[in-house]
């Protein structure tokens, strides 16, 4: 990468042979267009040193960059270019305290638009408006880093600015940890979640700031777009947290899978929509859902949140629902609160307890 007005369209970091390959990013601003990763890589930003993604679409990936590769291109204008992407790699890390920066101010609309059809001026999101793509047929690029079915990832003392989409997405991933993260994106930028984990099993997340428009957390089971149904999102901490969104703080469930035994422990929010979506099905309610269980928050300060929590099961071929359900100690404020069922659903959520 350097300072060139034309980045170069693709990068690859790989190590030789072996052994383990590092690649530094000193202080400055450096553009360039999506990196790939290969095993045993590090990619280290400098203190002082800015990673940044290309303007222009061409120096992105092809769509077809992986076989599980996807958009939300009718929706929501984004498609499957990527900043970064590591597929089927393993002991990967990428370290601060620099920080990679989106670009996403050239793709979103320049204003947002006042409130989503159908939304309610007192609606939980996106109360001040959202901002889409700017070019609707072009669209806008999607998540910004992306690890898909790999192991032994290491994100550390990262910041993420500015992303045209979800920040950090970990998929059908295993042994990850995620410490000391930061996430910054405009209030009104529509799915600039904080971090998405997906189909992930031995998850640890520890002192992460997010601050973005969308989603700060979503824990999915998303295995059918990952070809497999049977993936599990399973054993994932997080702790100390400092969270704002203008959707969700925290979003469980999207998906057609199971997640399971989820603990989030020291949370402290400063903008809200909904503190927690634990909504089993999102779409057709024809599809089973996602099942969860064995889920637990504590020592949670959500009283900034407009709304509490909803606890809601949904599809008509849910296998067993929403069970086991705890929060302990959390401060929802005045924000309402819901446990049920969609219409059609055969399960209610069972033994969700509040514990002062």
């Amino acid at each position: 990468p350097g300072r060139a007005t034309k980045p170069p369209c693709c990068l690859t970091f790989a190590a030789e042979g072996a052994g383990c390959g590092s690649t530094v990013v000193p202080r400055g601003k450096w553009f360039t267009g999506a990196v790939r990763f290969k095993s045993h890589c590090e990619l280290h930003l400098a203190e002082g040193a800015v990673l940044q993604a290309s303007a222009d679409h061409d120096d992105y990936n092809a769509l077809n960059a992986y076989p599980e590769n996807w958009g939300c291109p009718t929706t929501e204008y984004w498609d499957g270019r990527h900043f970064i992407i590591c597929y089927r790699q393993s002991n990967v890390s990428i370290t601060g305290p620099g920080e990679i920066n989106g670009n996403g101010e050239v793709f979103f609309d320049p204003e947002p638009i006042r409130y989503l059809e159908g939304m309610k001026p007192d609606a939980c999101a996106w109360w001040n408006g959202i901002r889409w793509a700017k070019d609707k047929k072009r669209l806008r690029p999607g998540q910004l880093v992306v690890f898909v079915f790999c192991r032994d990832i290491n994100v550390r003392n990262l910041t993420i600015r500015n992303s045209p989409c979800w920040c950090l997405f970990l998929a059908a991933c295993e042994n990850v940890s995620v410490f000391d993260y930061t996430a910054r994106c405009g209030m009104n930028d529509g799915n600039t979640d904080g971090i998405d984990i997906d189909c992930c099993r031995h998850v640890r997340v520890e002192n992460i700031d997010i601050d973005v428009g969308d989603d700060a957390v979503a824990i999915r089971a998303s295995g059918h777009r990952l070809g497999d149904p049977d993936l599990v999102c399973e054993d994932v901490r997080i702790r100390k947290a400092r969270l704002s969104s203008t959707s969700s703080v925290f979003r469980i469930g999207v998906g057609q899978g199971t997640i399971r035994n989820v603990t989030v422990e020291d949370v402290v929010c400063g903008r809200g929509g909904t503190a927690v979506t634990m909504a089993a099905c999102y779409g057709d309610p024809k599809k089973s859902g996602v099942d969860m269980e064995d889920i637990v928050f504590r020592r949670c300060d959500f009283s900034c949140s407009r709304y509490g929590y909803k606890v809601r099961t949904g599809g008509v071929k849910m296998t067993f629902g929403i069970r086991r359900i705890t929060f302990e100690r959390c401060d929802f404020g005045t924000g309402g609160k819901f446990v049920g069922a969609a219409p059609g659903c055969p399960f209610v959520p069972e033994d969700v307890r509040i514990v002062q």
